[in-house]
């Protein structure tokens, strides 16, 4: 008989500065994927998302920084007495303090119950987490089995044996921590249920239209695979994943989509996969079936693809089933850095084919860059600078310039930034947080290129320049760059730019 007491799964709020709107607010894939798995074997599940229950609730926190969500307290206070188990989503760096925050308010509130953390910033940092007036479990990595077993292994009496043989956790034991290596992955995707969207306020997020990528009516998240085979160094992926990939069969994805669509009215999908064209006749597939079935559909990939295999057939056949921007990640100009640096295995010359044909097809497309490591020189930065004037003369839409974080255990975090790095997990004004090296200089960079990209699209796109003032009126998004114009314009109407 299984565990009978609801385990609490946590999306928590999240942190902002005074005067800022958070970047995205999206329903949480991986905790309703955790949910729906628990659900299917037979164990009953509250979910609390504190961030989509309050997207509009804005209140004061510390370290000058305010929470949007439930704050911390209502979060404890919807706990149930019953359950034994809370499970908190910790996925973003830059939100440690929200997480550490929560984990001691729960510690100090529920001393006896078990407090399981989980997500990617679990996975790098669960040392932080693991300490006696902290958690205690971390999951590592691909969460379903593992929590399904620790969530069998805590019902029983003597659960230390059991707790013993699961891979894939982190736990302090006998005051010290004990880790348990991430074995292997789930092969077969199509044996899980589809996300448990039912648990989640979908209309607050409807209603904000703040989606990982530009978004009209109603939408939802969604993936086709996990993980990526490759190992670029700045990219925390391969930390989760361990360069595991794993692919969903064409059938199984489409019917999720025609599931979203039935149940929930659902006609916009942002396709989150790390990697969706590594096998380019699975993605093929599923656009075929996509337009077969005719499901009226719009779909993104915020999250990026590599432009290999992508020419301009099978940019038609994307467009054809519904596919209104792609992301792709050319990272830097310079060929050095990428090879070098960046381990990134990828032409810039298939990178600006891509966005040639999309131009030309009638799809969005964004370019992303990062940029500002100590070992970027001069030259490297003019190579950038020159390949983003040549993605703005092809006609790429717009473009997102980063600087490059070493996320915990990554390989630019060993190789360039030694120790701890003081304020890494803080939030920042403006586009390079202050503990960056050379913040002031790479700041400016990053303003330069906004800056030449802007005057480019402007002088060889004045059309789409104007077609993006149109969309802004009309409060209509076809790229990031219009839903962040769209929220400036609505808080100057509103009088709230400063609240």
């Amino acid at each position: 008989m299984p565990y009978n007491k609801p385990i609490v799964l946590i999306n928590p709020p999240v942190a902002e500065l005074p005067g800022s709107q958070i970047f995205v607010t999206t329903m949480p894939l991986g905790i309703a994927y955790i949910a729906a798995y628990l659900l299917k074997k037979g164990f009953r599940v509250k979910v609390i998302d504190a961030l989509g229950l309050g997207l509009e609730k804005v209140s004061g926190w510390k370290h000058g920084l305010r929470l949007r969500g439930l704050t911390i307290g209502e979060i404890v206070k919807s706990i149930p007495n019953e359950s034994e188990l809370i499970c908190i989503s910790t996925n973003f760096t830059s939100q440690h303090k929200v997480y550490i925050d929560l984990v001691s308010r729960l510690r100090e509130r529920f001393p006896k119950k078990k407090i399981i953390i989980g997500g990617n910033e679990a996975t790098a940092n669960y040392k932080r987490f693991l300490k006696p007036e902290g958690a205690d479990y971390a999951v590592l990595g691909e969460a379903e089995e593992t929590m399904l077993k620790l969530a069998n292994a805590l019902s029983k009496k003597d659960s230390a044996k059991a707790i013993e043989a699961i891979d894939g956790i982190a736990y302090r034991k006998n005051g010290k921590i004990a880790v348990r290596k991430k074995k292997g992955f789930i092969k077969n995707l199509d044996m899980l249920p589809f996300p448990a969207r039912h648990l989640f306020p979908l209309e607050n997020y409807w209603k904000a239209k703040r989606g990982h990528g530009p978004v009209n009516k109603r939408f939802t998240a969604i993936i086709s695979s996990r993980g990526c085979p490759y190992n670029c160094t700045y990219c925390s992926s391969s930390v989760f994943w361990n360069r595991h990939w794993a692919a969903r069969k064409p059938e199984n994805f489409v019917r999720e989509m025609q599931h979203c669509i039935e149940k929930y009215g659902i006609t916009e999908f942002e396709i989150e996969d790390d990697n969706l064209t590594l096998d380019i006749e699975r993605a093929k597939k599923i656009f075929r079936l996509i337009k077969e079935k005719k499901l009226g559909i719009t779909w993104t990939t915020p999250n990026g693809v590599r432009p290999e295999h992508l020419d301009i057939e099978t940019l038609q056949l994307m467009k054809d089933s519904g596919c209104t921007l792609l992301v792709l990640a050319p990272e830097s100009g310079s060929q050095r850095i990428l090879k070098e640096v960046y381990n990134k295995r990828i032409d810039l010359e298939n990178i600006a084919a891509v966005a040639k044909n999309c131009s030309r097809l009638g799809i969005k497309t964004t370019a992303f860059f990062v940029v500002g490591l100590p070992v970027e020189r001069e030259d490297d930065r003019q190579k950038t600078k020159a390949y983003l004037k040549r993605l703005a003369r092809i006609g790429v839409d717009e473009v997102g310039v980063f600087p490059c974080i070493p996320y915990p255990n990554t390989e630019v975090r060993k190789r360039y930034f030694k120790g701890n790095i003081k304020g890494i997990d803080s939030l920042n004004i403006g586009t390079v947080p202050e503990w960056y090296p050379n913040s002031r200089a790479v700041n400016n960079y990053v303003k330069q290129l906004y800056i030449t990209f802007l005057l480019y699209k402007a002088v060889f796109h004045p059309v789409n320049v104007l077609k993006m003032l149109f969309d802004v009126i009309s409060n209509r998004q076809s790229i990031k760059m219009e839903r962040e114009l769209i929220n400036w314009k609505n808080r100057l109407l509103k009088g709230s730019w400063f609240s």
